[in-house]
């Protein structure tokens, strides 16, 4: 698997407009000539919080293409993540949507656990908080 990664930025051609947001970073797992995976992070890195000597990075998003599932590519995916947070001496954090049971099965895996927040989410269900520490 080979790593892109993509910068953020409207092309300016119509039907290859990408989302125009320069506070992310999109990196892309490439197996031959097929994207398989994306993670998106804050392109800004580490942002620091209000606890002392604490600074975390947001994982903003993870999709693996489904016929791929259970094959590696999340959790390398997931690796390249935490490393980017551990250089950096970051604390990982991420909000996933409440019933997700997948998704909060496989980030249980990788080491994250729930640090107690939530945000309102769709149809009444929220979004719960999990870190990942470095």
């Amino acid at each position: 698997m080979t790593w892109q990664r993509f910068l953020t930025r409207s092309t300016g051609r119509r039907g290859a407009k990408m989302v125009v947001d320069s506070r992310l970073a999109v990196l892309v797992a490439v197996l031959g000539d097929d994207i398989v995976g994306v993670i998106t992070l804050d392109a800004n890195g580490v942002f620091p919080t209000d606890a002392p000597h604490e600074t975390r990075v947001r994982l903003v998003g993870i999709f693996v293409e489904p016929g791929r599932w259970s094959s590696g590519v999340g959790s390398a995916l997931m690796g390249r993540f935490v490393s980017i947070a551990r250089q950096a001496d970051a604390v990982g954090e991420v909000d996933v949507w409440e019933r997700n049971s997948r998704a909060i099965r496989f980030y249980e895996r990788h080491g994250w656990t729930r640090d107690r927040t939530s945000l309102p989410g769709p149809t009444g269900v929220d979004y719960v908080g999990f870190v990942h520490l470095p």
